[in-house]
């Protein structure tokens, strides 16, 4: 894995190394100028810079995708240089290789440095100690599964009662359906007997205006007829009055029938 630090110094140490050192040589891939993040953004650097992504976007898209499919050796490199780092220190950049081992060398020998802790109580051996930690944290696996588990079945629970209270109100939107579509129908059918009744109401006033018509038409014809019978209207004793007889009478039927017959002519 070739580092690329130099890319992504700060300007103070870029300074430094100009005057300090004639020749700017390439850190080294576990230099101790670098913690694990910047060895894991020198990584996704290198990554990313092949597709050179232009807009924002496709940045983001592009390290979250370096990022879900980075190697386990790599952070597992980057968790064992973290043990180197801890003894390292940093005094000039430029140094060689050898002068930084002969350094480090000299430095655990004077100060070694273990990096295991014991914990262990006086009066427990360490397999013993080891033994109770590993029965502790089982115990607490088991808390917590079963808290898992409460949880789980807690929430089928919820799960019945929401599918029981959705199947409630489906139920319930199906009965206000069926009653909306009576409702349509009622409706309907009182929308068709009112057309029905104001057809008939029309027809009653349409056949109310011809009765009216032909009343209106007899009465002026009764009052032609009364016109031209008023003419001819003869007092019934003036007429018998002149037809006493039997003889008489017939000739007054007749003069009343020629009467009527001028009348209506």
């Amino acid at each position: 894995m070739q580092d690329g630090a130099t890319s992504h110094t700060s300007i103070s140490t870029k300074e430094y190394l100009k005057k300090k050192c004639n020749v700017l040589k390439k850190w080294p891939p576990n230099s101790p100028d670098l913690n694990p993040i910047e060895h894991l953004w020198v990584f996704m650097d290198k990554k990313i810079s092949d597709e050179s992504p232009k807009t924002k976007n496709q940045l983001v898209k592009k390290c979250r995708q370096v990022w879900n499919n980075i190697e386990w050796e790599i952070i597992e490199n980057l968790c064992n240089s973290m043990e180197k780092r801890l003894i390292l220190t940093q005094r000039n950049p430029c140094e060689t290789k050898t002068n930084q081992r002969n350094q480090r060398n000299q430095r655990n020998q004077r100060n070694p440095i273990s990096y295991t802790i014991n914990n262990t109580p006086k009066t427990k051996s360490s397999s013993q100690y080891k033994e109770d930690q590993w029965t502790e944290l089982k115990n607490e696996v088991t808390k917590r599964r079963n808290k898992l588990d409460n949880e789980r079945e807690e929430m089928i629970e919820r799960r019945k009662q929401m599918e029981e209270r959705s199947n409630k109100l489906d139920n319930e939107r199906d009965e206000m359906i069926q009653e909306r579509d009576e409702i349509k129908k009622k409706r309907t059918k009182m929308e068709n007997e009112r057309e029905e009744m104001i057809q008939g109401r029309k027809q009653m006033e349409q056949i109310r205006k011809q009765m009216e018509q032909v009343r209106d038409k007899k009465k002026e014809e009764l009052k032609q007829m009364q016109r031209k019978l008023f003419i001819f209207d003869l007092d019934s004793k003036s007429l018998q009055k002149l037809f006493k007889n039997e003889q008489d009478k017939e000739k007054k039927n007749s003069i009343v029938q020629m009467i009527f017959l001028v009348g209506v002519k």
